[in-house]
């Protein structure tokens, strides 16, 4: 509306200017140096959204660590907002908004409100000729999540796929982007009991870690964690060992002796010695996961009832042989 009114404005400038003898050329840099001035405030304005854009997210970001989610949810909307009525911003900004709203709402399990946003992120990302392959692969990674945790794994397993098959794309087959993506389809598969689709990936994730060297040990325990669960259920006991006690080595070695991630390890290891009929194995981990957990989660946490009561199952167990 205000363009319209300048250019009315300026129109009436060049009949004025024509009756007293100006030449067009005179006419078309008053209307030249108008269009400049519009296109100068315009710039201002988009300049002035942006900053209230990055102002409002570092705000939802401090909520967001602080788990205030409502919150954090109410200032991601609001930048969405901003995008949705703001033309000249960025589009890759628009597509990173959609998905931090998004992660709020996985937070908060509300999955179906999460789907939204990380698809109409995703289809941003899609229809930019100009957007960062690793990014988009990231959207369909977190689409794919909330899926999964959905039910629809059939939607999941497709846009996992397209995951896949972008970051390769991007980076190639031997970067750690790569294995988290493999990471994620084989957890997918792990949730729908196809064990060997999920052992297949896996794999593919711990050969990518072991050869780079700067991949985050956090992500090679993880990876030889879920191997190692795989290897019990088809019954390789001694495989599953080796595995679980290589997670506890990389755990004990990078977050100390009394960290919360050891005792949900030394909990999988006893575990899975009760299933190889190693009871005295399998007490003394539990012990250490129950003492490790009470001084870290307290006394009534989930995670300390959970050890406990597996340690009283095996000392059930022991006292019926």
């Amino acid at each position: 509306m205000v363009y319209q009114l300048n250019k009315a404005a300026c129109v009436l400038i060049a009949i004025t200017t024509i009756t007293l003898g100006c030449t067009n050329e005179h006419v078309n840099e008053a209307i030249d140096s108008n269009d400049a001035t519009i296109q100068s405030s315009k710039n201002a304005s988009i300049l002035n959204k942006q900053a209230e854009v990055d102002r409002i997210t570092i705000n939802a970001q401090k909520f967001e660590n602080e788990k205030d989610y409502a919150q954090a949810a109410l200032l991601f909307k609001e930048v969405v907002n901003i995008y949705e009525e703001t033309e000249g911003l960025s589009q890759a900004g628009f597509a990173v908004a959609y998905n931090n709203l998004g992660r709020i709402y996985q937070s908060q399990k509300k999955y179906n409100k999460a789907k939204s946003s990380f698809s109409k992120s995703v289809d941003i990302l899609e229809r930019l000729e100009s957007a960062d392959k690793l990014s988009l692969a990231g959207g369909y990674n977190n689409l794919a999540g909330v899926c999964q945790l959905l039910g629809e794994y059939e939607k999941a397993t497709v846009t996992y796929e397209k995951a896949i098959s972008v970051t390769v794309e991007a980076v190639g087959l031997e970067h750690p982007k790569l294995a988290s993506a493999y990471k994620n389809y084989a957890q997918l598969h792990w949730r729908q009991k196809n064990y060997q689709r999920a052992e297949e990936f896996v794999k593919k994730a711990i050969a990518i870690e072991e050869k780079n060297t700067d991949t985050p040990t956090t992500d090679l325990s993880f990876s030889y964690n879920l191997y190692a669960l795989l290897c019990q259920i088809k019954g390789n006991f001694n495989e599953a060992e080796s595995l679980h006690q290589n997670v506890i080595k990389i755990k004990k070695r990078t977050l100390g002796d009394e960290h919360h991630s050891l005792a949900i390890s030394y909990n999988n290891l006893a575990q899975l010695y009760v299933q190889m009929g190693s009871y005295s194995q399998a007490k003394s981990l539990f012990i250490k996961a129950i003492d490790i957990a009470k001084k870290t989660k307290g006394e009534k946490h989930q995670d300390t009832i959970r050890y406990l009561s597996n340690y009283q199952a095996l000392q059930k167990k022991i006292s019926n042989l």
